[in-house]
């Protein structure tokens, strides 16, 4: 049956992935949130979150398509990888933009930077006591890993 034969059924499916993508994303996978794979890296981190996308649009379709026919349909390899490429293309966006800042990529796409404009910024120096001797004593490896774990805890 194609979607064109099936156009409420298609719409419900679509709504309850939607809804249960937004429910994933939001609640599960946030990086801010210390998100489920927040300190993986960033491919790694594109790859899983893009799999287990795939995964929830097949279960829901599949159970969509099992409430409404009583029997489950097979998703057809071209209907898989169309919803794994948007998948993938909306899972870059967002952690591309959740990398620069919320909103930095929307304005970079619309334009914003191609000409320069006076912005107000602020910007904070973090002084820790003793932290030269500290990393002196540390090494470079350890005193940037500490340095990083304190931004993380302010950031919270």
């Amino acid at each position: 049956m194609s979607i064109m034969e099936r156009p409420e059924s298609v719409r419900w499916s679509a709504a309850r992935s939607g809804a249960a993508l937004f429910s994933l994303e939001r609640f599960v996978l946030r990086r801010n949130a210390g998100g489920l794979f927040g300190r993986l890296p960033f491919l790694p981190n594109l790859a899983l979150r893009s799999l287990l996308h795939a995964g929830v649009i097949l279960v829901i379709n599949a159970g969509a398509d099992w409430l409404m026919s009583g029997q489950f349909m097979v998703v057809g390899s071209i209907d898989f990888l169309f919803s794994l490429g948007l998948v993938v293309v909306g899972n870059l966006l967002f952690s591309v933009n959740d990398l620069l800042g919320p909103g930095t990529l929307f304005a970079f796409a619309t334009g914003r930077y191609y000409e320069p404009r006076i912005e107000e910024r602020a910007l904070l120096f973090i002084d820790m006591r003793s932290s030269t001797a500290i990393a002196e004593r540390l090494g470079e490896l350890m005193s940037a890993i500490v340095a990083k774990r304190l931004v993380e805890h302010l950031e919270r």
